[in-house]
C-alpha cells in the first residue's frame, strides 16, 4: 500500500458529539492520544516499507508513543475520582517525565524481548538498529546495550514514583505508573506482545487485580 493510500485518522476516530462534562474530556483526551498513536504507526509502517534506517533516537521518539503505554494508564485511571491533567496526554507537546519514561522504558523492555519476530516481518527495533550499527559485534552485545539502558530508566523511573521532590503528579497516579510497568513485565515474561492494541485488555485487568 502506498502512504498516500494510508486511512487518515479522521476518517477512522469516532464520534464525541452526545457527551459532555467528564465524559466529554476524557473522550478529547483519549482521542488525541489514539491519534498520536496512529500518527506513530503510520510512520513504523513508512519505515518498514522503505527499508531506510532511522536513528535510534528518532527511532526511540517514535515507538515510545507507538507502543501505547500512556493510553492503558489512562484507561485504567477512568475509575479515579479524579484525574490531574498530566494524565490526559502531553502539555505544551512535553509528558511528564514519569509519563515519559514509562513508554520509553516499555518500548525498550518490548525490543529486548521481540527482536527475532520484527527482525523476521522487516520490523524497526531498537536492539536491531544497535546491531545494525556494530556489524562486528553479536547480537547479544546489542541486548546487553539495551539492558544497561533499560536499567538506567528504570531507576530514574522509580525515583519519579517514589521520591518526592521530582514531580507534582498525585501519589495514586504514580503508583498507577507503576503498575502499568509491573503488569507489563509480566505480560513480557509471559510472551505476550507489550503493544497497545493485542495487550490493552489484559494489562487493565491485571492492574484491576492488583496484579
Amino acid at each position: 500500500m502506498e502512504a498516500k493510500e494510508l486511512p487518515s485518522w479522521e476518517k477512522m476516530r469516532w464520534d464525541a458529539k452526545n457527551l459532555d462534562g467528564p465524559s466529554e474530556i476524557i473522550f478529547e483526551a483519549l482521542d488525541d492520544l489514539w491519534k498520536e498513536t496512529f500518527d506513530a504507526w503510520m510512520t513504523e509502517s513508512l519505515w518498514s516499507r522503505t527499508s531506510n534506517l532511522t536513528s535510534r533516537d528518532k527511532y526511540l521518539q517514535v515507538g515510545m508513543i507507538s507502543i501505547g503505554a500512556r493510553i492503558l494508564v489512562l484507561h485504567a485511571a477512568l475509575g479515579c475520582s479524579i484525574l490531574p491533567n498530566q494524565m490526559f496526554g502531553p502539555i505544551n507537546g512535553q509528558y511528564e517525565n514519569i509519563t515519559k519514561l514509562l513508554m520509553t522504558t516499555t518500548r525498550l523492555l518490548n525490543d529486548i524481548q521481540s527482536y527475532l519476530k520484527e527482525r523476521e516481518v522487516g520490523k524497526m527495533n531498537y536492539t536491531l538498529l544497535h546491531f545494525n550499527e556494530n556489524p562486528r559485534g553479536q547480537i547479544e552485545d546489542s541486548i546487553d546495550f539495551v539492558k544497561v539502558i533499560l536499567g538506567d530508566k528504570k531507576k530514574e523511573f522509580l525515583e519519579n514514583v517514589l521520591m518526592d521532590g521530582f514531580n507534582d503528579m498525585p501519589r495514586t497516579m504514580k503508583l498507577l505508573h507503576l503498575s502499568c510497568l509491573n503488569v507489563l513485565h509480566i505480560l513480557g515474561r509471559q510472551g505476550y506482545p507489550i503493544l497497545v492494541d493485542g495487550g490493552r485488555w489484559q494489562v487493565c485487568r491485571g492492574i484491576n487485580q492488583g496484579a
